[in-house]
């Protein structure tokens, strides 16, 4: 056997390439296929009969967005800065609202960390009064940042949904 290292990668990526194809070539085996002549018929007995008028009927394709996911979708632009969309549903802010003080308001939250000479810079930057729904574009912040949507109220913040970016 060759086994000088060019060689030997060459044959293990021959071989990985070639079991992808051979996977891509093969259909999947169902785990609920029927392994009897039995249970061949007991499956053809219970699956639902589809009459023609269905399957003729075009499916209609997903749509492509569908809001934030979770509550938050963030994203960096061109520029550098943070474009962030929200929605937050009632079930959540009531939910949330049991964790904090009357009268807390909706907030979205961005803290940016900035490595320095000595030491770790964190910036807080609070957009309080927001809608459930609604989207905005902050200004450049360099560095990570975590971007928060959640209920404030004085010096405390509880966090509903949040992404790092």
């Amino acid at each position: 056997m060759d086994i000088r290292p060019k060689s030997f990668i060459k044959r293990v990526f021959d071989f990985a390439l070639a079991e992808l194809d051979r996977r891509a070539q093969q259909p999947p085996q169902a785990s609920d296929e029927p392994r009897t002549q039995q249970q061949a018929e007991a499956y053809r007995a219970a699956a639902p009969v589809l009459s023609d008028s269905v399957l003729e009927q075009p499916v209609e394709p997903e749509p492509r967005h569908r809001g934030p996911a979770g509550g938050l979708e963030v994203a960096r632009t061109e520029r550098g800065a943070v474009r962030v969309c929200w929605s937050v549903a009632s079930s959540e802010l009531q939910r949330s609202s049991a964790l904090i003080d009357d009268g807390a308001v909706l907030c979205l939250r961005l803290v940016s960390f900035a490595a320095s000479r000595d030491h770790v810079v964190r910036e807080v930057q609070d957009r309080p009064s927001i809608a459930t729904q609604g989207e905005c574009e902050v200004a450049r912040c360099d560095g990570r940042t975590v971007v928060a949507l959640g209920l404030r109220s004085g010096g405390r913040f509880v966090s509903i949904a949040h992404q790092v970016v």
